[in-house]
């Protein structure tokens, strides 16, 4: 079965109208139908009955009860099945720099024994431990949240607050770096825990508080200024969904593709 991120790749943002948010290629996917929740292979940490599921309808991720069939599914829908082309652990293995120091596991934080989504053997620290990269898909992050500084030790201050424009502006205005994507920051979310749903060792001092992504959504549409909401991830529980993007003002992790 699936990891969430995984599983949510398979939804892809539609190009015009209010609804769906989130949809299924049909050409890929003939018999794929966007309303039903899929499950995922990964327990949630509310409590050993329920795991993580996805809606491909909306695009996010939520908790479900083990014992209920995620509604919309008829016959055995519900359940699609992936498997991984090539080892991953040794090419992640072969990604590492040398001579960096380790990450402290963050895995006593886990909850009821699940297994990290994000173990701190997948990050490496880049200068002097103020970037962190991730060997799993490449990306490099600012271990701190912006408005935070990393001390050598930890991450110290208080994060910045602020709306979806104001976050693409102060991005744009760090060379370099930009506001990552919804797939992006789903993929630093720790879905063993929570309060912060990340992994502490890596991102220390994180708020367990909505973070935005640069993804616009769907949701909503205004006939003047068209697409007025954006998604974001909240790092209390790791749900993400979409606010509108004026309203709101929430934090930001700062991303870049590594060289």
């Amino acid at each position: 079965m699936p990891e969430v991120n995984e599983a949510l790749s398979l939804a892809y943002r539609t190009e015009s109208g209010n609804q769906p948010r989130a949809t299924i290629d049909k050409d890929f996917f003939p018999a794929g139908h966007p309303k039903f929740k899929t499950w995922t292979g990964i327990p949630h940490f509310k409590d050993w009955g329920s795991s993580w599921a996805i809606s491909l309808e909306k695009g996010l991720s939520y908790s479900h009860s083990d014992n209920d069939t995620p509604s919309g599914c008829v016959d055995g829908a519900g359940i699609r099945v992936v498997r991984e082309v090539g080892d991953k652990a040794e090419s992640n293995a072969a990604a590492t720099a040398p001579d960096q120091p380790e990450i402290s596991s963050a895995a006593d934080n886990c909850l009821h024994g699940i297994k990290p989504t994000t173990p701190s053997s997948e990050f490496e620290v880049l200068d002097s431990g103020k970037i962190i990269r991730h060997k799993a898909t490449g990306l490099e992050w600012k271990r701190c949240a912006a408005g935070m500084e990393w001390n050598g030790d930890t991450c110290t201050g208080s994060p910045k607050r602020m709306n979806w424009q104001g976050a693409l502006q102060y991005a744009a205005e760090q060379d370099g770096w930009r506001l990552p994507n919804i797939n992006e920051l789903r993929s630093i979310v720790e879905r063993c825990t929570y309060s912060p749903a990340i992994n502490q060792e890596v991102f220390p001092g994180t708020p367990g508080r909505n973070f935005y992504s640069s993804s616009p959504s769907r949701r909503w549409v205004d006939t003047w200024r068209g697409l007025i909401s954006a998604w974001q991830v909240d790092f209390g529980g790791g749900e993400d969904t979409d606010r509108l993007r004026v309203n709101y003002e929430f934090m930001v992790r700062l991303v870049r593709t590594a060289d």
